[in-house]
């Protein structure tokens, strides 16, 4: 009977791969594909790799601006019933007395991009599409979700307790991006930058 082999374990190594495994649960970084029960490949994934740290950036700097928000917000909640299907939440939906326009805002964190091709991988995710199967991409959700505010502007209206107004599609990003400046057809009509650029145009309109 031979002797069981002797197994070397590298502490500094067995310590990287543990902060690497344990950061890219917590922030989304790691493939969905990685993960083996639903929960885990499904809920976790899903709101870790959405970035919501940044969603609540992007709602301090819009109060810090006098704006009301309800950040991460179903449309069900707002027109009070069940929508035909599903739209996922607004990241944030923002008003303010004295404007006429109501935000539907997606967010998108980039910062954990460690290069182009992996920020340019993220974008990608961007691109207002549907695939063979009948799934959308995370641009046509948000143009979807828009379309629909503005069919039941009047259930918008109630909820913010406002008379008027209209909605306003905005993607902020948390850096600069390609596609402020390309024209690209999805995103006529949507106002794309950084809170204060979207603000700012929104001044001028």
């Amino acid at each position: 009977m031979k002797e069981d082999p002797t197994l070397l374990v590298a502490p500094h190594a067995l310590r990287e791969g543990f902060i690497y495994l344990l950061d890219g649960t917590m922030n989304g970084r790691l493939k969905q594909k990685f993960y083996t029960t639903p929960k885990m490949k499904n809920e976790w994934w899903g709101k870790a790799s959405e970035g919501h740290t940044f969603n609540s950036e992007v709602v301090d700097l819009l109060r810090a601006q006098g704006w009301t928000v309800e950040e991460g917000i179903g449309i069900p909640k707002i027109i009070n019933k069940p929508t035909p299907i599903n739209f996922g939440d607004i990241d944030a939906l923002a008003w303010r007395e004295g404007s006429n326009d109501l935000l539907v805002i997606e967010c998108k964190d980039l910062s954990f991009a460690r290069n182009y091709s992996e920020a340019a991988a993220l974008l990608s995710t961007f691109q207002g599409q549907t695939d063979e199967k009948g799934k959308r991409d995370k641009l046509r959700l948000h143009l979807d979700r828009v379309e629909f505010a503005r069919e039941n502007i009047v259930s918008f209206r109630d909820f913010t307790g406002r008379k008027q107004g209209e909605v306003t599609s905005c993607i902020v990003f948390s850096g600069i991006v390609p596609m402020q400046f390309a024209q690209i057809d999805a995103l006529q009509g949507t106002l794309v930058g950084s809170v204060d650029e979207i603000l700012e145009s929104i001044g001028k309109s």
